[in-house]
């Protein structure tokens, strides 16, 4: 989760240095940021950092579901 959240905040500072403003061959994909500027990267990420946020609630909940799974073999230590 954590991973997650650091490779989302790194795209998001990444981007507009990093990317062009128009579309070409390899950079087809528009990632649109607030104040209406829009850069274009490669598809595979910018779904991903479309879908990051959905992402990482998917790893909490799976987190969750592995603590509950496994709640009988947690122990606390005084």
């Amino acid at each position: 989760m954590t991973v997650n959240f650091l490779v989302g905040y790194a795209l998001a500072y990444a981007i507009p240095r990093s990317w062009p403003r128009v579309p070409d061959a390899l950079h087809s994909r528009a990632v649109r940021f607030k104040g209406g500027m829009v850069y274009f990267v490669q598809p595979w990420l910018g779904k991903y950092f479309e879908d990051e946020i959905w992402i990482g609630f998917a790893l909490l909940g799976l987190v969750f579901l592995l603590m509950w799974l496994h709640r009988d073999e947690v122990t606390r230590y005084d």
